[in-house]
């Protein structure tokens, strides 16, 4: 026998039912909606503080994403790599060159430009630009591997800012900027000694960190006959670099940092002194052998800037520094001394739809040889830069004009234009 059930239901309860159901719906979309506005422009306002806040607590803002390779420090201490250059010809696309068997100094090369290849690569090191006067390599060994926050190599655009000297692109360091530190301490065989620290307080308006390192080693071979003294080579070097937030808008910036070193080796044997001995000294110059080379080098850079964040969304951006160095080959008597002055600005607009900027820059460096002949070469630069956004795709485009007056013995002047156009799309 069946059972008939009534509705258990009252009768226009499933019509109440949905019409509540479809006001709490409304209800929540209505709610959702404005906080989907409120949240919105609160991110417009975190992402324009973000900006503010990444230079001073965390990193350099990023001006270009694509057509780079970037490493970050977990990538730099996870390599267990000796230095800067041994990461660098290990894990990136550049070719290093050491410069004859000198651990410190390197020709750095990204397109094949051999050995010239470190004049057509400019070397940015917290926003610092380095620089050689001479066809010389610049020297990284000022900067301890630890203190490293992020490396960046770049190949597309935004290479006219940098004029002649940028070529084949632009290798960019920026050392840490987040609270911490630490310290490293090793002892190893030929009295080889090596130590790095590094420390950073970051405050509600300062960030401010200093770096240290030192490194030395003893070889097996001696340098000169019926003498005691062996191959080696140190190298010492320490920086600070502080940001200073005064107001909602402003960012003060600093930088200094020293470094030197000293390498002597011997010069080659022939395959028959290596066979009998091969921690022999070379022979004596007298009797057909080289002598050896002893180099010694000290480099300081310094610099100042200040970035302004507009209301109409222009920033501003103003550097000046400089840079004295000295260099000798002890056994050759050849001393060189040199120094340098530079001074750039940028003005940025940044939207959703597109970027503009436009810069330029003055620097001269100049060079002492032996305390009697003087090189200098001045450079006057002046870009402009535009990026037009669209939903999967930008285009970029830029010109630059550059001045660059070299003096030796008679004065030569030339006039270089630069410009860049390209188009990038993303692939869905």
């Amino acid at each position: 026998m069946k059972l008939k059930h009534k509705n258990l239901h009252p009768r226009g309860f499933r019509k109440k039912y949905f019409s509540l159901a479809a006001i709490l719906a409304l209800n929540s979309a209505l709610l959702a909606q404005s906080q989907n506005i409120a949240l919105a422009e609160k991110s417009q306002e975190v992402e324009s503080q973000s900006l503010k806040l990444s230079i001073t607590h965390t990193e350099e803002f990023v001006e270009n994403e694509d057509f780079k390779e970037e490493f970050s420090a977990e990538e730099i201490q996870q390599s267990n790599a000796q230095n800067i250059y041994n990461f660098l010809n290990q894990h990136s696309l550049l070719k290093i060159t050491t410069n004859y068997g000198n651990p410190y100094t390197a020709n750095i090369d990204l397109r094949g430009f051999g050995q010239n290849a470190h004049k057509n690569l400019a070397i940015i090191v917290d926003g610092m630009r380095l620089n050689n006067i001479d066809s010389t390599p610049v020297s990284l060994s000022a900067i301890p591997l630890d203190s490293i926050q992020k490396i960046e190599i770049i190949r597309g655009k935004g290479t006219t800012k940098y004029g002649n000297g940028a070529v084949s692109g632009i290798l960019k360091i920026t050392t840490t900027r987040k609270a911490g530190g630490a310290l490293n301490m090793g002892y190893a065989s030929y009295e080889t000694l090596g130590s790095q620290i590094f420390s950073r307080y970051v405050g509600d308006t300062l960030n401010i960190g200093v770096y240290g390192q030192y490194q030395h080693n003893e070889g097996a071979r001696k340098i000169t006959q019926g003498s005691k003294e062996k191959d080696g080579s140190y190298n010492k070097n320490g920086g600070i670099t502080a940001f200073y937030y005064p107001s909602d808008s402003t960012l003060l910036k600093s930088n200094l940092n020293y470094s030197k070193y000293a390498i002597k080796y011997a010069s080659p044997l022939t395959k028959q002194q290596f066979d009998s001995n091969p921690t022999q000294a070379p022979l004596p110059s007298a009797l057909g052998g080289d002598t050896f080379t002893h180099q010694k080098r000290w480099d300081l850079g310094y610099s100042l800037g200040f970035t302004h964040f507009g209301d109409s969304g222009i920033i501003t951006d103003i550097n000046f520094g400089g840079n004295r160095n000295e260099s000798e080959y002890v056994n050759y008597n050849n001393n060189n001394d040199g120094k340098g002055i530079f001074g750039d600005f940028n003005f940025q607009f940044k939207n959703y739809s597109f970027m503009a900027e436009i810069g330029g820059g003055l620097n001269t460096n100049e060079r002492v040889q032996n305390h009697s002949t003087k090189a200098q070469v001045d450079e006057m630069l002046l870009y402009l830069n535009g990026e037009k956004y669209f939903s999967n795709s930008s285009f970029n485009g830029g010109i630059s004009a550059q001045r660059v007056i070299s003096k030796l013995q008679e004065s030569n002047a030339e006039n270089l234009l630069g410009g860049e156009i390209g188009i990038t799309h993303n692939l869905t």
